[in-house]
């Protein structure tokens, strides 16, 4: 039990040593991406690789899944002439796993999430040159289903629209302690003259081992604006998988543990 449950601890622990911020470009779109404790870019289009359909069941490992059609998008345009960028994705929901499924499994979940970001060159800065949407045909957090306005409002926050219930917890393993969520996000950056448009941005920390800390999920992530990139280092492959087994590996230790402790108690008895 003990040689499992630290096999779980260097899983998790090996490639989080590596993970940076992913690299951003402009234009760019983005099915889903995660920064924070897990670092991960699902279906990324730009100029050099347009556009990005990611299979279905994607995700960010042991937090969210996406699924159903899945693209991106970034390109030049001449009408008018500067460049765009979209996002798309059907469904998003829980990770399937039983852990997540316990922990995070009404966290949240939304059927067509998109978004869009054009930039006119001609006028090239200021509020004019860009033009950002988005659009949810359903939303529901914590099992709460929200009531979305026909048009959302740049940097709606959710509790403009609901009154978020209890934050969910597992027993023995920690709970999830705070929870932001976005709506029609609008940031500059993150380049000179760029914008990006994030259809739902989800912040949340919890106190669960080897997740212990903060996360930022971005779905539906569209960039556009003045031609940039912001290298950073590769994003370590395998970093979200590892804390998604080294909790399953955690919980199955828990859970192990909680057994012999009744089986003792029986034998004692």
């Amino acid at each position: 039990m003990l040689s499992a449950l630290a096999g779980a601890f260097v899983m998790a622990a090996g490639p989080a040593a590596l993970a940076a911020t992913p690299a951003t470009a402009s234009p760019e779109g983005i099915v889903i991406a995660s920064q924070g404790l897990i670092n991960a870019k699902v279906g990324d289009a730009t100029l050099g690789g347009s556009p990005a359909n990611p299979a279905t069941g994607s995700g960010i490992t042991g937090l969210l899944d996406v699924s159903g059609v899945l693209s991106a998008t970034a390109q030049n345009t001449s009408t008018p002439p500067g460049n765009s960028a979209t996002a798309a994705v059907a469904n998003l929901g829980p990770a399937t796993d039983l852990l997540n499924l316990a922990l995070f499994g009404s966290l949240i979940s939304a059927t067509a999430v998109d978004s869009s970001c054009q930039w006119n060159s001609t006028i090239g800065s200021g509020d004019g040159a860009f033009t950002m949407t988005t659009t949810i045909a359903s939303l529901t957090v914590l099992g709460t289903t929200v009531t979305l306005p026909t048009t959302i409002a740049p940097n709606t926050n959710l509790t403009s629209l609901i009154t978020l219930p209890t934050l969910p917890s597992v027993p023995l393993l920690g709970a999830i302690t705070g929870l932001t969520v976005i709506l029609n996000q609008q940031e500059t950056g993150p380049g000179t003259n760029t914008m990006t448009v994030n259809a739902i941005d989800v912040d949340l920390t919890s106190t669960i081992p080897l997740l212990n800390g903060s996360v930022e999920i971005d779905v539906a992530s569209s960039t556009c604006g003045a031609p940039s990139s912001v290298v950073a280092s590769p994003v370590a492959s395998g970093k979200g998988l590892g804390i998604g087994l080294g909790l399953l590996g955690l919980a199955g230790a828990g859970l192990g543990a909680v057994y012999v402790r009744r089986r003792r108690v029986a034998l004692a008895a």
